[in-house]
C-alpha cells in the first residue's frame, strides 16, 4: 500500500525553497460561455481547447501558444449538439460531434482529426435526428469505432464501410483503453470490447470497485477514482488482469480534492498542512513530485488542470450580461504576478444618424466615445457590448464589439467612432460597456459603463442610392456593382456581430456558417444595409 507519508518532508523542503505560484498571463474570450473545456497541452506547451459550446451548440477550435498569444491560422467551427475531443498522439486532436441545425443531413455526425497545421473530415455519416448522444474511440490509421445512440460501428477508414455494429440496450458510458473500450449498460452487464466489438471481459457488474465507474479516471490500464468509503485514499483497478490497489494519503494529506490524468500521469491535488498541494504519479502509481498550489486571488469559482510543469486555471469574467472565458497560466516555481489592465469609459456622445434606406425602419446611430487607460501598459485592444431584449432562441442580447491595432498610451485616453442602431422612434438610449483591455482583466469596474441618451429628430437624416451586390447567396465573396476605393463593406451576423470588414470587395469568406447576414455599405456620405445569405 502506497501512502504519502514517504514525501511529506520533500513537501516541506520544497515549500522552504520555492517561490509561492502566482499567474504568468491571463485571457479572455469573447463571445464565450462558461463551458470551456480543459485544455489538452502540445508539445511546444501551445494548447488546444474548444471555443465555447453555447446553447445552439456552436463549437470552436482555439490554439494558444504559452505566452496566451492565440493562434488563428488554423480553425474551424460547427454545430454540436453533443461533441468531444481527446489527443491521440503527435499533437493530433480528435474531434467528434453530433451536428444539427444549419449541418442537419446526410452527415450529420463527423470525426475530424485537428493538427496546428490542418483540419481533416476523417467520417462523416448520417444521425437519426432523434440521437443526439455519439462519439469517436480507439482511432488508428485504418479504423474507428463509433457511436449512434445504443449501437457501437467499426468503421474501416480506407474504404469507408462498416464492418462491424453491436446493439448495447440502454448504453450508458464508454471508457476508453489504448486498445478497447469499456461499456456501461443501465440494463445490462459491462463488457470490455476491442477494435472488431468483440467481447474480452464481462462482468456480473462493477458495484464492487470503491468509487463510481461512470466517473473514473483513465491511466493506462486501470481505472481509478476516489475511494467512497475512504476519502482520503485513491483505488485503482487494472481493467484486464482485475487487480486493485489502494493509495492511502491519510498519512500526509487533510483533504483530496479531485483527480486528473492525462499524458500518463496522474495528478492528485489536496491540502497538507492547510497548504494546496499537487502530488504528481506516473502510470505505475510511483511518485514524481509534489508541488504547491496557488489558487489564484480572483473572487470566482475557477476551474484547474494540471500538467508536470504548469497549471491551467479559467473561469468567466464580464459586466451585466456578458460573459467571457477567461483563463489563466502559471507554473508551479518562479512564476510573475497578475498583471491588471484598466480602462474607463468617460464619455459617448451622438455624432450623427442616418436613415440607410427610406423604406427602412432601422436609423444607424453614429457614435464617439472617450476611452481612458489607467494603466502602465498601452492598450492595443479591448470589446465593447449593449445589450438588447431577448429576441431568438440562439441570442441571449448581448452585441459585441472588439477592437484590435488600437494604441492608448499608459494615462491617456483616445476618441473612438462606432455604431450602434434604432428603430423609428423619437428616443435613443442605450448603455454600453467596455471590458478587457489586452485581454486583460480590470480592477474598478465602477466607470466600465455609460448611459447614451439623445433624441433622434435632432440628427440629420442621409440617404443612399441602391447599390447592387453580387452574388447573392454568396459562398466565398461579396462585392457591389461600381466599386471604388472609398467604398467600404462590413458584414455584420444576426447577433450584430462584425465578421469581416474590407475596401470594395469582401474575400476568404468559405468558413461562414450558412446564414443570414447583414451587409453594411459605406461611401463618403452615405450608408445603406442590405440582407445577403451565405450558402454551404
Amino acid at each position: 500500500m502506497k501512502t504519502w507519508n514517504s514525501i511529506y518532508l520533500l513537501c516541506i523542503l520544497f515549500l522552504a525553497t520555492q517561490a509561492r505560484a502566482q499567474v504568468i498571463y491571463e485571457r479572455t474570450y469573447a463571445d464565450a460561455s462558461s463551458s470551456v473545456d480543459f485544455p489538452v497541452e502540445l508539445s511546444d506547451t501551445s494548447t488546444f481547447s474548444f471555443d465555447n459550446e453555447d446553447i445552439c451548440g456552436r463549437i470552436g477550435v482555439r490554439h494558444i501558444d504559452k505566452y496566451g498569444n492565440e493562434l488563428t491560422d488554423n480553425w474551424f467551427v460547427v454545430e454540436g449538439f453533443s461533441s468531444g475531443y481527446y489527443w491521440i498522439g503527435h499533437d493530433s486532436i480528435l474531434i467528434w460531434a453530433v451536428e444539427g441545425a444549419w449541418d442537419a443531413g446526410v452527415d450529420s455526425f463527423r470525426v475530424y482529426i485537428w493538427t496546428p497545421d490542418t483540419t481533416r473530415k476523417i467520417v462523416s455519416r448520417y444521425m437519426d435526428s432523434r440521437v443526439v448522444i455519439g462519439g469517436a474511440f480507439l482511432y488508428t490509421l485504418n479504423r474507428l469505432v463509433y457511436r449512434q445512440g445504443d449501437t457501437l460501428f467499426t468503421l474501416n477508414l480506407v474504404n469507408g464501410i462498416e464492418e462491424d455494429s453491436l446493439v448495447v440496450p440502454d448504453l450508458d458510458t464508454v471508457i476508453e483503453f489504448e486498445k478497447s473500450i469499456l461499456i456501461v449498460s443501465n440494463t445490462s452487464y459491462p463488457l470490455l470490447l476491442n477494435d472488431r466489438l468483440e467481447v474480452i471481459g464481462i462482468w456480473p457488474d462493477l458495484s464492487f470497485l470503491p468509487f463510481n465507474v461512470n466517473e473514473a479516471l483513465v491511466l493506462d490500464s486501470f481505472l481509478v477514482g476516489i475511494d467512497v468509503l475512504h476519502p482520503l485514499a485513491i483505488s485503482t483497478y487494472n481493467i484486464y488482469s482485475e487487480d486493485q490497489m489502494s493509495i492511502d494519503l491519510a498519512g500526509s494529506s487533510d483533504q483530496i480534492d479531485e483527480i486528473q490524468s492525462n499524458k500518463n500521469n496522474l495528478f492528485i491535488k489536496g491540502r497538507s498542512a492547510g497548504e494546496d498541494m499537487v502530488l504528481q504519479l506516473d502510470s505505475t502509481f510511483s511518485f514524481i513530485d509534489i508541488l504547491p498550489l496557488e489558487i489564484p486571488g480572483l473572487d470566482k469559482q475557477m476551474n484547474f488542470r494540471y500538467y508536470p510543469e504548469r497549471v491551467y486555471a479559467w473561469s468567466t469574467d464580464g459586466i451585466a450580461k456578458y460573459d467571457a472565458n477567461y483563463r489563466i497560466c502559471y507554473p508551479y516555481t518562479d512564476p510573475t504576478p497578475i498583471e491588471y489592465v484598466d480602462i474607463s469609459l468617460d464619455t459617448i456622445w451622438v455624432d450623427s444618424a442616418s436613415v440607410p434606406h427610406p423604406h427602412d425602419e432601422i436609423i444607424l446611430i453614429y457614435l464617439k466615445a472617450v476611452v481612458s487607460n489607467h494603466s502602465n501598459d498601452t492598450v492595443h485592444s479591448y470589446t465593447l457590448h449593449h445589450e438588447e431584449p431577448f429576441d431568438h432562441f440562439c441570442f441571449d442580447g448581448v452585441y459585441l464589439y472588439e477592437y484590435d491595432q488600437q494604441l492608448i498610451e499608459p494615462n491617456r485616453s483616445d476618441t473612438i467612432r462606432f455604431q450602434l442602431w434604432t428603430y423609428n422612434a423619437p428616443h435613443f438610449q442605450r448603455r454600453v460597456y467596455i471590458h478587457h483591455a489586452n485581454h486583460h482583466l480590470d480592477t474598478l469596474l465602477f466607470n466600465n459603463s455609460f448611459l447614451v441618451n439623445h433624441l433622434i429628430n435632432s440628427s440629420n437624416e442621409l440617404t443612399s442610392k441602391q447599390i447592387v451586390l453580387y452574388p447573392n447567396p454568396f459562398t466565398d465573396y461579396i462585392t457591389v456593382s461600381e466599386p471604388s476605393e472609398s467604398m467600404q463593406l462590413i458584414l455584420f451576423d444576426q447577433t450584430g456581430r462584425l465578421v469581416e470588414s474590407d475596401y470594395e470587395q469582401l474575400e476568404d469568406l468559405g468558413n461562414l456558417l450558412p446564414g443570414i447576414y447583414f451587409l453594411q455599405i459605406s461611401t463618403g456620405n452615405s450608408t445603406s444595409i442590405q440582407k445577403v445569405v451565405k450558402l454551404e
